[in-house]
């Protein structure tokens, strides 16, 4: 990280991209979520998209690493209640300025979010390989293990299934979107996550299998949703 980048926690939804600037001091909020999700449109859906990263968030935890003028990168998460008096979390959105990429950021805010606010489960739905992959690296360090469905893509000893199973199926039966019982594939549309096939080519082998249920899954609907798979970060003493 370079020396003039910090990380700022906020506590707080934003109702504006005009409302952040202000209580931060920091812009490219909707510049950000456009440019790192790859979409394109014109200011209205701009605003859009910046309401639905930052303005939807349950009790949130919104982190951010900026240069003292701008945003680069930032962690949404949304507190989740399913769990119990387990100190769970949702990923809302995760992004990474285009020009940033690589520099394995996405991974320092999720370190920082979990060590810093005791998180014990982080949960989420993704086909991004770069989201899967920052996440299982980030959190491997917090004593997490990481699975993708439910095929782990962090290394460990042998877990309790029934376990794993159990915090699996309470996530798909809170998911918002089209859950597939039989593969927990998760239908999102497109407007929130783009139907393209995902590049898996780099990733490690075991990382790779774990997609292949996405990549058939999304060939087979095409462009009319977007196949994703449950992303579950747990801490291990959990999983006993």
């Amino acid at each position: 990280m370079a020396n003039t980048e910090q990380i700022l926690t906020i506590d707080t939804i934003f109702t504006s991209e005009e409302a952040a600037v202000a209580q931060t001091g920091l812009s490219g909020w909707s510049a950000l979520v456009m440019a790192g999700y790859g979409f394109t449109g014109d200011a209205a859906f701009a605003g859009q998209q910046f309401q639905l990263e930052y303005g939807d968030a349950e009790r949130p935890i919104i982190t951010v690493l900026h240069d003292g003028t701008s945003i680069i990168a930032s962690l949404v998460l949304s507190r989740r209640s399913e769990f119990g008096d387990t100190r769970a979390y949702g990923v809302h959105g995760i992004v990474v300025r285009p020009d940033h990429m690589g520099r394995g950021l996405g991974s320092k805010l999720y370190e920082r979010a979990v060590q810093d606010n005791g998180i014990d489960i982080v949960v989420g739905s993704t086909k991004t390989p770069a989201a899967v992959a920052a996440r299982a690296r980030a959190l491997a360090r917090c004593d997490m293990r990481t699975f993708f469905g439910l095929r782990e893509i962090t290394g460990g000893e042998p877990i309790n299934t029934t376990t794993l199973r159990g915090f699996l199926d309470t996530y798909l039966a809170h998911s918002s979107g089209e859950v597939d019982p039989d593969t927990s594939l998760i239908y999102k549309d497109t407007n929130v996550l783009l139907p393209d096939i995902p590049h898996v080519e780099r990733l490690p082998e075991h990382i790779q299998r774990a997609f292949e249920p996405i990549i058939a899954a999304q060939k087979e609907v095409g462009d009319t949703k977007t196949a994703t798979l449950p992303l579950l970060s747990i801490k291990s003493h959990l999983l006993i």
